[in-house]
């Protein structure tokens, strides 16, 4: 018998999103578009917006990758993205939130007691 039915599941879910989701989040899926020459390029659409909150990932030594930049090494941070439970976001799509597009790095699977759905992202510049 589990702990939590899936109704309390949904309880909990909807309290945590009414306490934590305040931001507006675009989840952008890439789709290839005539380019108007003969070949196609990139778009980024955006395929649904939820609420959702952006927060730091921690501190551990893979929060933060060096990347080189324009002969430039710089820092950036992990973030995780919290969405609404259940939110059918892919791996190979972005998100949008307060004006930053992130990359994906991490989906987190659902796990058996899901109230957000936690995604690990790239602040992308």
């Amino acid at each position: 018998m589990p702990i939590f039915t899936d109704g309390d599941l949904a309880d909990f879910a909807t309290l945590a999103g009414d306490l934590v989701l305040k931001d507006s989040c675009e989840v952008l899926r890439a789709t290839k578009v005539s380019d108007g020459q003969g070949g196609t390029t990139t778009v980024w659409q955006t395929v649904m917006t939820v609420l959702g909150a952006v927060v730091d990932a921690g501190s551990s030594a893979g929060s933060v990758q060096e990347i080189v930049r324009g002969q430039q090494v710089t820092a950036r941070l992990r973030k995780t993205i919290l969405l609404p439970r259940g939110t059918a976001v892919k791996g190979d799509d972005r998100i949008r939130a307060l004006g930053v597009t992130y990359e994906i790095v991490d989906l987190q699977d659902p796990s058996s007691y899901e109230v957000l759905r936690r995604v690990s992202v790239w602040a992308m510049k």
